[in-house]
């Protein structure tokens, strides 16, 4: 999932980061090249879906903070 994220990239990339620990069941990682790069993989379709729909809610949640903010 590729995040477009302007001048909130440093905001959006250290609220995913919590979630990008490694082991457990989904192996996650996140980068900032230009746009926020969040790469997620397991075995298991229930533990992907939940791993992405936290990465989305957080990266929603971090540009709405910075948005009210301005």
């Amino acid at each position: 999932m590729e995040v477009p994220a302007g001048g909130m990239a440093r905001a959006i990339y250290d609220a995913l980061r919590a979630d990008a620990q490694p082991g457990g069941r989904v192996r996650a990682s996140v980068e900032m090249r230009g746009p926020v790069v969040f790469r997620a993989e397991s075995e298991s379709l229930a533990h992907l879906r939940a791993s992405l729909n936290t990465a989305l809610r957080l990266a929603h949640a971090a540009r709405a903070s910075l948005e009210s903010a301005r």
